[in-house]
């Protein structure tokens, strides 16, 4: 048998449309070569040997193994990720048994079983195609891929498969398979929560937009916590214990919190620094019943332009905007004002703003991410009055440091992972004061008795006070950074319409004119930079569309004229907010780049 007979054709083939897969298996391919451990097993099934002499299959039937990897309806709608592809009996069981819109993609950890998958099986139609496409073991490369895939996971089903013959090679296979899991699940806690906030959040920006136009900009305060320490206060169970030792230090760092935190705090008669908001959920105008608003009045208020107005307006002290991105400020010009990625969490957030400020060293208090028994968030915090009661369809148990059961929601680990990954990649000392809560990777856990000689070292009152008297006094307006809008879009959407009604007019259109159509709709509908945010969903709805439908017909285009419908009921809403806000039209297209970016 001539071996890897494939190899050649299906490298050709991940070269073009694989390319990061086949660069790893290029550098892989002068130490590997054919393996060695290829053989024939006692039912003449092409297998691979095990170190301690077994072979891969051993007596397993490959049909019974894949058999349990049903096939679901309206598979076309779907993708499905593999963990592991051993010589490629799985994979040569589910691609012919997927409709052609069934993407495939396949994360297999050892080069070596990789290429031999790639010899024993001509791949390349599907390659092709697109239908198939190799991961490369790389963790950035592997969230990067699975985040993108917002279209099934909005519209179709994600389905993880762990190979289980491959789960008998190492444990890479197993925590591949995890990690997987998690990003999946991301992405599914964030697409929902993109989908039913992001209107709202554009909304707030509009209402917003005159008010954060003329403020104060924060962009004085880049770099300039250097040299200090930054202590982010959550409003976790553990909050309550930390909380009376921490008031010493208070003027040797820079304390900071989020506006949800701030009556628990008073409670505790810890007083912040700043405070920060980035929820755009009216609920949030419940904290002023619990916060003591003299007490708040010299606390400043960083707030995201994506907030409710009538939050921003209630707050008792001086409150400044910061932009950050999915919302109006994604496509501002480079240099003019920061654009923070606040992530999905206030910890997050205050994380990477102390780190845009200069923080190389910042402690975490109060941030559980979990609670171990009826109390979930220290007492004054919103969701504080309820007592616990376990719900196995949203909660989670978990184990924390001290082998503890602890409970969580995943919407709590969803920005816990975000912010390991930035802990992370990212240089300078996090400390966690840990209470009891989750571990949080790229920190260092320690105690109260760690913090004179851990935490708080070097640093100078001088530090901290210079940095609020730019905060409190030194900071300038803001620099202009848009224009009112061209008219030329409007009229380019005006002519799309015009051009949707007459094919409606034809109850059997050509196919090919409505693909060519919902093509060009959608990169009109993210071509102006300011107006692509507000029209998100209306984009995803429209993607949705091309994406369930195999027949593009005259049903697909009733469905582009609801969602044109929308659209042009937006942009005349956002025209007349940008009136208000002083914003004239233009007779020339706006200059509107790229951001500075807060944080990344």
């Amino acid at each position: 048998m001539r071996p890897y007979p494939f190899l050649q054709s299906n490298l050709a083939a991940l070269e073009k449309k694989n390319p990061l897969v086949h660069r790893w298996l290029q550098d892989q391919l002068a130490s590997l070569g054919p393996s060695d451990r290829l053989m024939r097993n006692s039912k003449g099934l092409l297998d691979w040997m095990l170190p301690e002499g077994k072979s891969l299959l051993r007596s397993l039937s490959p049909l019974a193994v894949y058999k349990q990897w049903r096939i679901p309806e309206n598979a076309e709608k779907g993708t499905t990720v593999i963990v592991g592809c051993n010589l490629g009996y799985g994979l040569n069981y589910l691609l012919p048994k997927t409709p052609c819109g069934h993407q495939v993609l396949v994360l297999e950890p050892r080069a070596d079983l990789l290429l031999a998958c790639l010899g024993h099986t001509d791949f390349s139609p599907f390659l092709e195609i697109g239908k198939l496409l190799f991961l490369p073991p790389d963790s950035g490369s592997v969230r990067n891929i699975l985040s993108s895939l917002v279209l099934p996971c909005l519209f179709g089903k994600i389905l993880l498969r762990a190979d289980l013959p491959s789960l008998q090679l190492g444990p890479e296979y197993a925590i591949w398979t995890d990690r997987c899991r998690e990003i999946l699940e991301d992405l599914r806690i964030n697409a929902s929560t993109f989908r039913s906030q992001q209107d709202q959040m554009i909304v707030n920006e509009m209402q917003n937009l005159g008010r954060a136009s003329r403020a104060s900009s924060p962009a004085a305060l880049k770099g300039k916590a250097k040299g200090i320490t930054g202590v982010v206060l959550g409003a976790g169970p553990s909050l309550e214990r930390f909380a009376p030792a921490l008031r010493g230090h208070n003027g040797k760092a820079l304390f900071c919190t989020s506006l949800q935190a701030l009556p628990s705090l008073h409670r505790l008669e810890l007083k912040p620094h700043f405070a920060m908001v980035i929820d755009p959920a009216p609920a949030l105008l419940k904290v002023y019943e619990e916060l003591d608003a003299k007490w708040a009045a010299d606390i400043p208020l960083i707030y995201s332009t994506s907030v409710c107005p009538e939050v921003v307006k209630n707050y008792p002290g001086p409150a400044f905007p910061i932009w950050t991105i999915t919302g109006l400020a994604s496509h501002f010009r480079s240099g003019k004002e920061p654009v923070l990625d606040a992530g999905g969490n206030s910890g997050v957030a205050l994380v990477r703003f102390l780190r845009w400020c200069g923080t190389d060293r910042i402690l975490l208090v109060g941030q559980d991410f979990s609670w171990t028994s009826t109390k979930t968030h220290a007492g004054g915090h919103l969701a504080s009055g309820q007592e616990f009661q376990f719900d196995p369809r949203r909660h989670i148990r978990m184990k924390n440091r001290w082998g503890q059961t602890v409970f969580t929601v995943q919407p709590y680990l969803t920005p816990l992972r975000e912010l390991e990954r930035d802990l992370e990649s990212e240089p300078g000392a996090v400390f966690d004061l840990y209470g009891g809560g989750l571990p949080i990777r790229g920190s260092e856990s320690i105690g109260l008795n760690d913090l004179p000689d851990r935490v708080f070292i070097g640093d100078e009152p001088a530090g901290v006070a210079g940095f609020l008297r730019i905060m409190n006094q030194d900071l300038s307006p803001a620099k202009p950074f848009w224009h009112g809008r061209s008219p030329g879009w409007r009229a380019s959407f005006v002519s799309a319409n015009r051009f949707l009604k007459a094919l409606l007019q034809n109850p059997s259109p050509e196919r090919q004119q409505v693909v060519t159509f919902f093509d060009e709709a959608l990169h009109h509908l993210q071509s102006d930079p300011l107006r692509k945010p507000w029209l998100m969903n209306e984009v995803i709805d429209l993607a949705g569309v091309t994406y369930r439908s195999r027949n593009f017909g005259y049903k697909e285009l009733k469905q582009c004229e609801e969602i044109f419908d929308r659209v042009e009921m937006k942009i005349e809403e956002m025209d007349r907010y940008l009136r208000e806000a002083g914003y004239q039209q233009l007779s020339s297209h706006a200059d509107v780049g790229q951001a500075e970016m807060a944080a990344a």
